[in-house]
């Protein structure tokens, strides 16, 4: 893992891949603490800065972390740490709504695919045991 490429988060650069694996550790998932405003920081790449990195050129949309639809909508991985790569189309989707009125309702959900968009589908994490969109419900 490194973190020279501009941004607070870890990212593996795997042979032969054009984008990297993302790791989010489980304290920067959801929200601010005491705001309750979504941390829009807990994205990768981050929002836009002046100078994007090489690895944010070449990635399609926004990789966030993904809450369970199966218990109490918690966090997956919500102790530890989630992995995620944008898959073979290099895209890891785009949220289809702004991050305004209840922000908790827009987090994108597993299994059930709640707020997905196409590239949420082909992406692979440590905890779906392949694509997303494959496990689905």
């Amino acid at each position: 893992f490194t973190n020279d490429d501009g941004d607070p988060f870890p990212v593996y650069l795997p042979k032969g891949s054009e984008t990297p694996y993302v790791f989010f550790d489980s304290r920067s998932y959801g929200y601010k603490l005491g705001t309750g405003n979504v941390d829009l920081t807990a994205q990768y790449p981050p929002p836009a800065s002046k100078n994007p990195s090489t690895f944010q050129k070449q990635i399609t949309g926004r990789a966030r972390p993904y809450m369970s639809s199966i218990a109490n909508e918690i966090w997956y991985n919500a102790n530890t740490f989630q992995i995620l790569s944008c898959g073979i189309d290099n895209d890891f989707g785009q949220d289809h709504r702004l991050f305004k009125k209840a922000p908790a309702e827009q987090w994108k959900r597993y299994p059930s695919g709640h707020n997905f968009t196409n590239g949420d589908n082909k992406n692979i994490s440590n905890f779906s045991g392949g694509q997303l969109g494959d496990k689905t419900q």
